[in-house]
């Protein structure tokens, strides 16, 4: 199966969790990230895991990413011949997208702010 990339960005930017404790604001959020301090996150729990091949993943998170970075901040987390993770930070909680060409899946998490 496929992800579309719309289906996914809506699914990092609105994934289904419980509402977090607290809220921010992208501006704040991005002064934040770029301080090297980025608001602490609580525990982290899959939001969906899909078999797909790693240059797949590879496109569809950039996609993804490249439309959420003109308002949220994306940090890049790991570059590796044998995986990409990328952060993203929304208004209310981290989002990350890992690839991972050894499993063939792509792999996507949310942990909200404390």
């Amino acid at each position: 199966m496929r992800i579309r990339p719309l289906a996914l960005a809506a699914l990092c930017i609105l994934a289904a969790a419980p509402a977090a404790a607290r809220e921010y604001p992208a501006d704040e959020l991005r002064d934040l990230v770029d301080a090297g301090t980025p608001p602490a996150a609580g525990e982290a729990e899959t939001v969906r895991e899909e078999p797909m091949a790693f240059e797949a993943c590879v496109a569809s998170k950039k996609r993804v990413l490249d439309a959420a970075r003109a308002d949220y901040p994306v940090v890049e987390v790991l570059r590796s011949p044998g995986a990409e993770i990328d952060a993203l930070w929304s208004a209310d909680g981290v989002v990350r997208i890992n690839c991972s060409r050894a499993s063939g899946t792509m792999t996507i998490t949310r942990a909200p702010y404390r």
